[in-house]
């Protein structure tokens, strides 16, 4: 059936639940990531960082200062679409508590999440982490909302003090309060390392593991040029990308700015800024 050309004009509300598919596929393909993750390849399971109470709840067991933070992440220089975060750290006697609040979506359509997360020192070499995810996704004048919540767990140990080994389980949609559209909120297990060497030079890389697809690795590359600028690059086999990035430091601010190009959807770029104090 052909639908007449005026009331497509009229309705056009009524493609947004269509491209809502599209939508959820393409959240569900960009595990969010601040601008440093990004550049190292999408390694984030030994790493610690500002954004740690979203993506790595084990390394708020190592922090020892107060952060707070702004990202932005733009999928595939797509004009509408863009993701933003804002996450807040706090340095406990024997961990730290962090807060994630995060939206992303277009016109019309929008997707709102936060965690929050806690990560604890067990002992001087052996971190743990948990988090809890509320997830809403709605579109405006329709009806379509779903509501979702997960968890996910850290766990990172310091073997040496240049070797960390990381672990990481989510699951960002462990109740739903409807089937979802798209199957592509799997739990997901990581796992890698980190590797410090010559005093200038990091070296990550990690295995991640869920259901239904295949497996993913990926490195990454963080090399210090002086006190207060690093240089990052990194690479991702699914789907195949390659990152690169630059950190910068000055007093008490920190920012990074970095881009992957995926041979499949184009560039994304991310840029993250953070006082620490």
């Amino acid at each position: 059936m052909i639908l007449p050309q005026k009331w497509i004009i009229l309705r056009p509300g009524f493609l947004i639940p269509v491209f809502f598919l599209s939508f959820c596929q393409l959240s569900g393909q960009i595990h969010w990531l601040d601008a440093e993750s990004l550049a190292l390849g999408r390694c984030y399971s030994s790493c610690k960082g500002t954004a740690s109470p979203g993506i790595n709840q084990a390394g708020l067991g190592w922090i020892d200062q107060n952060s707070c933070s702004l990202h932005h992440l733009q999928p595939f220089l797509t004009t509408g679409l863009g993701m933003t975060a804002l996450t807040a750290q706090l340095s406990m006697k024997r961990g730290g508590l962090g807060i994630r609040t995060s939206t992303m979506g277009i016109t019309g359509m929008r997707q709102s999440s936060s965690w929050i997360s806690y990560g604890l020192t067990l002992h001087s070499r052996i971190a743990a982490g948990v988090g809890i995810l509320v997830r809403h996704t709605g579109v405006s004048e329709e009806p379509v909302s779903h509501l979702e919540a997960g968890f996910a767990l850290g766990l990172q140990f310091r073997i040496e003090n240049n070797l960390i080994l990381g672990a990481h389980i989510t699951h960002p949609a462990a109740w739903q309060n409807h089937q979802p559209l798209v199957d592509n909120n799997l739990l997901m297990i990581t796992s890698g390392l980190s590797y410090s060497f010559f005093k200038t030079t990091h070296y990550f890389t990690e295995f991640q593991l869920s259901a239904g697809k295949p497996v993913r690795w990926c490195h990454g590359l963080a090399v210090k040029l002086t006190d207060s600028m690093r240089m990052l690059a990194g690479m991702h086999n699914h789907p195949w990308s390659f990152s690169a990035g630059v950190s910068l430091e000055y007093r008490s601010w920190f920012i990074v700015l970095s881009g992957a190009y995926c041979l499949d959807t184009g560039t994304t770029p991310s840029t993250s800024l953070s006082y620490v104090w």
